[in-house]
């Protein structure tokens, strides 16, 4: 049983040393999906930065509560992408759903809700009494990302075989399933844009600080609404 053990661990070790992405990098299609999320995902990198470097609000525990909540989110979302692109795409819609859960946080963080439940869905309920979600353009965003949170939920919980992995090693990555990345990259586009948007909507005296290249970015993937209402209050 040892010689079993040593051998499938200097199996693995080898595979470590050799692992890369170079086919699937190469691929023409794949790379086409990769420019279609990346476009959509930047923003939000954009965000979590300039966030991290202005005082949006004079409440010093409340602008280090939305930070941190806001640079998990990035953090979330990237690796979402990063194990996707390897062929993980049950752990990063997993990732995803976490990427959700520390933005309804931000949404409280900024409405000064505060909450002491680790029940997500007790947290979308608070969301669902703020100000974001009265509002026209802000309620269609947060609904967009409570229903996805729970699709999401379903990978979490292997609801059914579609919803599960059921890799048993390590040796059949990186892989490249068309139409998976394609499911991952479209729910992990449409929630860049959705927090993009309300991120818009939270913090207008932020956007309209920020360099025209930031903004030019950020304005090329959120939708007409949010421009026209970016536009009005200039």
């Amino acid at each position: 049983m040892k010689d079993h053990v040593s051998r499938s661990l200097a199996e693995f070790k080898e595979f470590l040393r050799g692992y890369n992405l170079r086919e699937i990098a190469d691929d023409g299609e794949f790379q086409a999906e990769l420019k279609k999320v990346f476009k959509r995902y930047y923003p939000l990198i954009v965000w979590a930065e300039i966030v991290s470097d202005v005082a949006i609000w004079q409440d010093v525990e409340k602008r280090k509560s939305f930070r941190l909540y806001l640079s998990e989110v990035a953090s979330d979302l990237c690796f979402a992408l990063f194990i996707a692109l390897q062929g993980m795409y049950k752990p990063s819609l997993i990732l995803l759903r976490s990427g959700l859960e520390n933005f309804f946080r931000c949404i409280l963080v900024a409405h000064n809700l505060a909450y002491d439940s680790t029940s997500v869905f007790e947290v979308i309920d608070l969301v669902k009494t703020t100000q974001l979600k009265a509002d026209g353009d802000g309620s269609a965003h947060i609904d967009h990302l409570i229903s996805r949170y729970g699709e999401l939920c379903a990978y979490v919980h292997s609801a059914d075989q579609l919803h599960m992995s059921l890799t048993k090693v390590v040796g059949v990555f990186p892989r490249y399933n068309k139409k998976q990345l394609q499911v991952v990259s479209s729910k992990l586009r449409d929630v860049c844009v959705d927090i993009c948007s309300l991120l818009c909507l939270m913090l207008p005296d932020v956007y309209h600080r920020m360099h025209h290249s930031h903004k030019d970015v950020i304005m090329d993937v959120v939708p007409r609404g949010v421009r026209q209402h970016l536009s009005g209050i200039k």
